[in-house]
């Protein structure tokens, strides 16, 4: 579990560097590249190890009811990620039978 706080930890400070950064840059395309790597890695690392805290909290061996608690706190968000993951798909149906059955249908037509 400590590394986990310490992985958040660490994802938390990135974050508040890349704002000072983006604060302190007088020049448009720094600023850029800070916001670019606030977005594009700072809020990711933070998601992923809010995502360990919560498995590393919920593994603990009896554990007691503040990190039992915390544990469900912190997969939270984990589970409305795989909520909107798993939403309705878009664009064309599946083919009928599977992936597997479209698979065999073209095999069978490249064969004549």
């Amino acid at each position: 579990m400590r590394k986990s706080v310490i992985k958040l930890g660490l994802a938390f400070l990135l974050l508040v560097v890349l704002i000072v950064l983006v604060r302190l840059s007088n020049d448009d395309s720094w600023k850029s590249l800070w916001m670019g790597l606030f977005i594009f890695i700072g809020t990711p690392l933070l998601i992923l190890s809010v995502f360990d805290l919560g498995r590393s909290l919920r593994e603990v061996p009896n554990p007691s009811w503040l990190i039992r608690v915390l544990g469900i706190l912190f997969s939270v968000p984990q589970a409305l990620f795989a909520l909107v993951g798993c939403g309705k798909p878009s664009g064309k149906r599946a083919t009928r039978g599977g992936a597997a059955a479209g698979v065999r249908v073209l095999a069978h037509r490249r064969r004549r």
